[in-house]
């Protein structure tokens, strides 16, 4: 279900324009989309051309995890942490030529970063093609030909220096010669993309 609502918010808040201000007026996520993740401090502005723009308060209305921050730096930015995942709602109140104002931001969503500090790819599709089929031809025996599996062992354990003139050698000057399945150039890449992924 946070997926759907993920794809579904995910264009629309990167930058929000609140249509009773002037249009001059938005509070935009100083990130990419992507970026709005768990455990790290995400940066926003709020803007109103050309107008100067002091953040006085950021308050949390939904995302009880969330804390929020006024760049001490800069007057019109704002930090938003968040431990947990979920759609934040903000409540900003700031001043414009002396007019103090108050509007909600939000919903907009924040996902998981993984437990190793690396982000994750909601949009991973998995290994390419080419790295299957390098996969497959480590291991795969043709007929009267060994696999490369067969004599090399694992893939991990193999150097990642690997490359097509290191395999095109050992394929005219080594037992590869006359044991090793004849592959195209592109048979050898992919071989070389698996091992290579191999760590």
């Amino acid at each position: 279900m946070f997926k759907k609502m993920l794809l579904a918010t995910s264009l629309i808040f990167s930058t929000w324009t609140i249509p009773s201000q002037a249009s001059s007026f938005k509070i935009e996520a100083l990130v990419d989309s992507e970026s709005l993740r768990t455990h790290l401090a995400i940066p926003f502005a709020v803007r109103d051309t050309p107008n100067t723009v002091k953040v006085n308060s950021v308050q949390v209305v939904n995302g009880a995890s969330c804390r929020t921050m006024i760049d001490p730096f800069k007057e019109d930015n704002f930090f938003v942490k968040c431990l947990e995942e979920g759609g934040v709602v903000l409540s900003v109140t700031y001043t414009i030529n002396g007019v103090v104002r108050s509007t909600k931001y939000g919903p907009f969503p924040v996902v998981k970063i993984s437990q190793t500090g690396k982000v994750i790819d909601t949009n991973d599709k998995g290994p390419s093609p080419e790295l299957l089929k390098g996969q497959e031809l480590w291991s795969k025996s043709y007929g009267n030909y060994q696999s490369c599996a067969s004599c090399h062992g694992s893939a991990s354990s193999k150097s990642h220096s690997i490359s097509l003139g290191s395999l095109n050698s050992a394929y005219t000057s080594t037992r590869m010669k006359t044991d090793a399945i004849p592959l195209s150039a592109e048979e050898k890449n992919a071989i070389i993309l698996y091992v290579k992924s191999r760590k």
